[in-house]
This record gives C-alpha cells, sequence and structure tokens, in this order.
C-alpha cells in the first residue's frame, strides 16, 4: 500500500497541474484510476480521509 505522505504528494502534484503521467511514474502507481480515486476521495471527505 502506499503510505499518506506519498498519497497527498501525489494529489498535491495533481492541483499543480503536473499531469497524470508523470504522477503515476513519479510515484510508482500501477494505473491511474488509483490516482482518480485518491483524488475523488479527498474532495468527497477532505484530507482527513487519510
Amino acid at each position: 500500500m502506499f503510505s499518506k505522505e506519498l498519497k497527498l504528494a501525489a494529489i498535491k502534484d495533481y492541483y499543480n497541474d503536473l499531469g497524470f503521467t508523470k504522477i503515476i511514474n513519479k510515484y510508482g502507481i500501477k494505473g491511474s484510476a488509483t490516482l482518480y480515486e485518491w483524488i475523488r476521495k479527498v474532495e468527497q471527505f477532505g484530507i482527513e480521509y487519510f
């Protein structure tokens, strides 16, 4: 599993317009669906979710 810090760093990169491909490669995320899910959960529940 990914640490809370890694998830939040990836989400921060997303909001800084790094781009999905660069983010998943940078953090070793296997697919964009994982990142989409993290972003959705933060938008729905807030950072406290992680």
